[in-house]
């Protein structure tokens, strides 16, 4: 996706954003592994690609997470700037140029973010802000699964555009290796989910994950067709997540 198309995407989206991404019990999910992976109890933290600032302001009530918020839309930032503690400091930046000191935080985590990202460029800065045994924790989506998704159907192009997009967790495994991580290691996460009819619709019309808005024009509006003829009510679906974590070598 280039830098443009992403940009507009998240600038369109940031205020309905919430509302068609994770329910309140998948971003429950969400906070628990990256907890858990992470070990952010407490811990002077930064979130890349914080987006609209959900997990971060969670994390910040439930679990005493203090630290930073980035992320490249200033459209997304207004909305999270109006949901986060005011201990909770956001900045408009890219992940490949963290603005922060070397060594500055204990954690690190990002989630859905990561195949949007240049990843060389992005860890080695990630193993710069980060101090000597910090944790970073990841949670992306598994490759390997986009072929089951409810999508895929409808959208023949839909696979094959998130698998150039995903890396597996051997990937990032190795990635992060290279740029100076230990105990990388990543688990694969099932998790079922369900929307009535009238909702999936409502979220493929709003392009509600980026990759709808890297389909060709014709197959977006022939999958929509298909959509409002086709799918089940409710639509039940399995989600396949990786969450991947490792500690900064030192």
């Amino acid at each position: 996706m280039s830098q443009e198309t992403m940009s507009n995407h998240f600038a369109q989206l940031a205020r309905s954003y919430d509302e068609l991404r994770n329910p309140d019990t998948a971003l429950r999910e969400s906070v628990e592994m990256l907890v858990a992976a992470g070990d952010l109890r407490g811990r002077h933290t930064l979130d890349i690609g914080c987006g609209t600032g959900r997990i971060l302001s969670i994390l910040a009530r439930d679990y005493s997470v203090h630290g930073w918020g980035i992320d490249a839309s200033g459209e997304m930032l207004a909305v999270a700037r109006a949901n986060l503690p005011k201990h909770i400091n956001v900045q408009q930046a890219t992940a490949e140029s963290l603005p922060f000191p070397d060594q500055f935080f204990e954690r690190v985590y990002m989630t859905m973010v990561v195949h949007l990202l240049d990843r060389t460029r992005t860890f080695s800065e990630i193993a710069r802000v980060l101090q000597a045994g910090g944790r970073l924790a990841i949670i992306t989506t598994d490759p390997d699964s986009l072929a089951e998704s409810w999508m895929a159907s409808l959208f023949p192009s839909y696979p094959s555009i998130d698998a150039a997009r995903f890396p597996s967790g051997i990937t990032l495994e190795q990635e992060l290796a290279e740029s100076g991580f230990t105990q990388c290691q990543h688990v694969i996460v099932n998790s079922a989910r369900s929307y009535g009819k009238a909702e999936a619709l409502n979220k493929l019309r709003q392009r509600f994950v980026s990759t709808l808005s890297l389909l060709p024009e014709d197959e977006f509006q022939a999958g929509l067709v298909r959509a409002e003829r086709e799918l089940p009510d409710p639509v039940e679906y399995t989600v396949s997540s990786l969450l991947v974590s490792a500690q900064r070598a030192g």
